[in-house]
């Protein structure tokens, strides 16, 4: 996230993965993974977005001055160019369960 967003004060335990980039139709698909308890800087999203909650107990996504939005495992949200937001893990970090052990 460092690379995309570099003025950002992006705190460990936030990961990008890119898992394709075609740039002849300028696409790209990318895996997000934010560590239990982390939040995002508030960044602004450089191309139209499309957020999917694969695994754990959700997301938190917050425009600036704006309403937190609860998006539950399973869901799906466009956020636009342009637009503003941090988004956030609500699970707390627990050292006595392994990760991933309760499907979260």
């Amino acid at each position: 996230m460092y690379k995309l967003y570099p003025a950002d004060a992006w705190p460990d335990g936030i990961d990008l993965k890119i898992v394709d980039d075609d740039a002849t139709v300028g696409n790209s698909a990318s895996f997000l993974r934010l560590r239990s308890a982390k939040t995002t800087p508030t960044f602004t999203l450089s191309v139209n977005t499309h957020l999917f909650v694969v695994q754990g107990a959700g997301i938190v996504i917050t425009p600036p001055g704006g309403t937190p939005v609860n998006v539950p495992l399973g869901y799906y949200v466009f956020v636009p160019k342009g637009f503003a937001i941090s988004i956030a893990n609500p699970r707390t970090f627990n050292a006595g369960t392994p990760p991933n052990v309760d499907g979260n």
